[in-house]
């Protein structure tokens, strides 16, 4: 993968006295910034961008291991509709308070147009999906302006106590699309508290300044063209210049912890549940009823998981330090619901007292920015599952419905903290092959002269295939799911005869049937029917042509679609034209095999289509993207067909 080496020729270093930036800001309060003008941004900062940094200064400032203020000023100039970078929020609790939030807009010559009222900043509940109650909040402000180009200037100004500032914020170099002529990250911290710190694809060194007790880290670029986004990259950590901050020593609550190592900070963890997982009475003697009789591992966790996923729902109650501890067994137990740790706290519990040893596992769950790092503890987790070494066993406890041992699309593939009594230890996820996300359909098609066509199938999955089945099938009705079909299908205005679907219970698989009637399955044109081979369930996805490509190509999408087809054509007609009826493309990380007979008046299309998870250069983005061109374009084949003579 190429780095920044070149873009770092283009980087000054430099040395912030103390405060002086955003003294400058209460200076031109209310004052055209002619240094704003548009005109002063250089071609090379502006070209493919949707918007020019001027300036990106963040100040970050510890006091002790228990507290702190961040200043933030922004300078951008918004360049067309697409940009976003009119808006700003600032996340805000209990301990940590918003001092400052301002905005100013300027034309472009850098007039100030205006300054936006504090009665513009909108508060909101920063409430996630799920949750009954959450102590964060966040403020929001839209300087947005009608003609284009624009500059706005924000001011931030938070002073940090609790969850907020046990982790120290991370400098995003770069944005995509995005060109910077300035940026920085200044630490101010005791001289006599440790921190760590690693910079990611670009080699700049902070400038060192000490002052009284304490010693003021500054790093800096400059004039930083804008790079594109690209089609199957890399995860952020592994593509843009990211600076890693990790304190040494914090506290929240009265519980000290340290990011000296994953091994200390699952530690720091590992206090906040111990003791939480005691059960009640009653419920050890229903894991005593439970597990009677029962001679096997697997079969205790079975039956103790669905007896948690029948009694338990997800809600999120989040307040102060449970961010981070769970609440106890005995108030899930009483309440009947609980977020992530909680629930994943008392399943433990249960296994425990069936003598079954697990572990709590921190996760990243959804889209990934950071690659975990092992000597380097920088925590970006979002999410507790639970862990069973012994059987490798991974459960997770806020859904009611997953089988046991199925982790899906969100948490697969990826570095987990195991919090352990002894301290933490880092431990992966089980990958998800192309052969355990199958899609094997079975589909039945009688064609009408007129093109219409009567449809009938069942679409069998598993592995991630499954997941939306499952979701359907425990959460939505019959019209719900009518309404969903149509909205996803190939088939043009289907009119459905009937639907079903049906997750498995023990295991990750699930089957959708259909029957349908289809008004123009075939269009025709004078005595020929143009019939489209594949709309069961066809690819086409083409990424986009990218003629620089920088950076690897990660396909983490592993599949295996299986189709047989048969379709049944009105008896006066006959074949005219295939296009191909036998197609055969291989790759080291791909196959696609399509194959066309025909027995009397059927035609039978049997279509295999696997790609891998795989790691490419970037030199062979070309050939990648034309593989997926020539399977979309096989699957967009169409037969013709042709009245008989009589």
């Amino acid at each position: 993968m190429k780095t920044f080496k070149n873009i770092l020729k283009l980087c000054t270093l430099g040395l912030l006295v103390l405060g002086t930036a955003f003294a400058a800001n209460a200076d031109n309060k209310g004052k055209d910034r002619p240094d704003y003008a548009t005109s002063l941004i250089p071609d090379s900062l502006s070209a493919n961008a949707n918007q020019v940094y001027r300036k990106d200064d963040l100040y970050f400032e510890v006091r002790s291991n228990k507290s702190g203020r961040e200043r933030q000023e922004i300078v951008v100039t918004i360049l067309n509709e697409n940009s976003s970078a009119h808006f700003m929020s600032v996340f805000y609790d209990e301990e940590t308070k918003v001092k400052d939030f301002e905005a100013r807009i300027y034309d472009q010559d850098g007039k100030l147009i205006r300054e936006l009222d504090k009665d513009e900043i909108l508060d909101f509940s920063a409430v996630s999906s799920g949750s009954l109650y959450e102590d964060d909040r966040k403020m929001v402000l839209n300087a947005q302006h009608t003609s284009y180009p624009y500059t706005v200037e924000f001011y931030i100004e938070r002073e940090l106590k609790g969850l907020k500032f046990h982790s120290y914020p991370d400098w995003f170099v770069y944005r995509f699309d995005t060109g910077f002529e300035s940026s920085s990250y200044t630490l101010e911290i005791p001289s006599d508290l440790p921190f760590y710190h690693r910079m990611l694809n670009m080699a700049i060194e902070p400038v060192i300044k000490e002052e009284k007790k304490n010693k003021i880290y500054r790093w800096e670029v400059s004039n930083l063209p804008p790079i594109e986004a690209e089609s199957f990259a890399p995860v952020f950590s592994d593509r843009i210049p990211i600076l890693l901050v990790s304190p040494h020593l914090f506290e929240v609550d009265n519980y000290e912890g340290s990011m000296a190592t994953w091994d200390a900070y699952g530690r720091f963890m590992y206090e906040l549940w111990e003791g939480q997982d005691e059960l009640p009475k009653e419920v050890r003697a229903k894991v005593a009823e439970l597990t009677a009789g029962l001679t096997t591992d697997r079969e205790k966790i079975e039956v103790l998981y669905r007896f948690m996923q029948s009694q338990m729902r997800y809600v999120s109650v989040q307040l102060g330090i449970g961010g981070f501890k769970p609440f106890d067994a005995d108030y899930v137990w009483k309440n009947k619901f609980g977020d992530c740790k909680a629930l994943t706290n008392f399943m433990k519990g249960m296994l425990r007292e069936a003598g079954i040893e697990s572990y709590p596992a921190l996760i990243k769950s959804g889209n990934q920015v950071y690659r975990i790092f092992d000597d380097f503890a920088n925590p970006s987790f979002n999410h507790v599952i639970l862990y069973v070494p012994k059987s490798e066993t991974w459960l997770e406890c806020t859904s009611q419905t997953s089988p046991v041992n199925y982790l899906g699309s969100g948490t697969e593939g990826r570095k987990v903290l195991l919090i352990k009594p002894e301290g933490g230890q880092l431990y992966e996820t089980r990958t998800l092959t192309a052969d355990d996300n199958i899609s094997s359909s079975k589909v039945v098609i009688k064609l009408q002269e007129d093109g219409a066509a009567s449809v009938k199938g069942s679409i069998h999955t598993s592995g991630i295939f499954h997941e939306p089945i499952r979701s359907l099938d425990n959460s939505f009705s019959e019209e719900e799911l009518k309404k969903y079909f149509l909205n996803v299908t190939s088939f043009p205005s289907p009119k459905i005869q009937s639907i079903s679907v049906q997750a498995s219970a023990d295991s990750p698989e699930g089957v959708q049937k259909f029957e349908l009637d289809v008004k123009r399955y075939a269009s025709k044109a004078g005595k020929r029917l143009f019939l489209p081979i594949n709309l069961v369930n066809s690819y086409d996805f083409i990424p986009e042509k990218e003629e620089n490509r920088k950076f690897d190509i990660h396909y983490n999408y592993p599949k295996f679609w299986q189709d047989t087809i048969t379709i049944e054509i009105p008896e006066n007609y006959m074949i005219e034209g295939i296009p191909d009826k036998d197609l055969n493309l291989k790759t080291d990380y791909g196959s696609y095999e399509m194959h066309i007979t025909q027995v009397g008046n059927r035609l039978r299309y049997a279509r295999q289509f696997k790609i891998e998870r795989t790691v490419l250069p970037a030199e062979e983005y070309d050939n990648f993207r034309n593989f997926l061109k020539e399977v979309s374009k096989a699957e967009k084949m169409k037969i013709v067909l042709a009245k008989k003579r009589t």
